[in-house]
């Protein structure tokens, strides 16, 4: 099932929660929108079965013209945050996207399926208490105009992909791609030890 959105700007309050409820039941969305958070899209974005978008208190996300999102794909916008991809953009079948800043993606991009992209990352350095209590550390992501991101690539919080660049399959992206570069699927290797200065 798919579902053409043309020229949508919702602003959620109580107003508009009857509109929201239409989008649900014609399974144009899924997810939750909680009050205060902005949902712009412009035209013909494509949407199809099974997009999960939750948007917390305060946050935004800003779709560009002839974007589409593919099934069970997911985008999860925590409070105050943001979320921006531009035209002609593809997030494909179960590709996840998660903010709690900045998440902002060019014009003309294509994401695989099996995508993680995420401005954050839990904190462990602290031996004393578990990880899941030490919260997260935050840093805002940023991928440029025409990259190509392949399937089961993680991008995670403070990296900058150039634009025109390639990240090949399977990729787990920590630091910037320079504009053009083509990265390939790289070894596993130990790159720190838990109790150093690592979050």
């Amino acid at each position: 099932m798919r579902q053409i959105i043309n020229n949508l700007w919702i602003r959620i309050s109580r107003h508009n929660i009857a509109l929201l409820s239409y989008l649900r039941r014609k399974k144009l969305l899924f997810g939750s929108f909680l009050t205060g958070s902005k949902l712009i899209f412009g035209e013909n974005i494509l949407i199809e079965k099974g997009v999960n978008i939750s948007l917390d208190r305060d946050a935004t996300m800003t779709v560009g013209n002839n974007t589409v999102f593919r099934y069970n794909s997911v985008v999860v916008i925590k409070k105050g945050a943001h979320f921006k991809i531009g035209n002609n953009c593809s997030v494909n079948h179960h590709s996840s996207i998660g903010s709690m800043s900045s998440v902002s993606i060019g014009n003309n991009c294509m994401i695989a399926p099996f995508v993680t992209i995420l401005d954050w990352s839990h904190k462990f350095s602290n031996l004393n208490i578990s990880k899941r209590e030490q919260g997260f550390s935050v840093g805002e992501v940023h991928i440029g105009e025409d990259v190509w991101i392949g399937t089961h690539v993680s991008i995670f919080k403070g990296v900058t992909i150039g634009d025109r660049a390639i990240v090949g399959a399977n990729c787990v992206i920590r630091n910037n791609v320079l504009p053009q570069n083509i990265l390939v699927t790289q070894e596993a290797i130990v790159q720190s030890v838990i109790g150093e200065k690592n979050d």
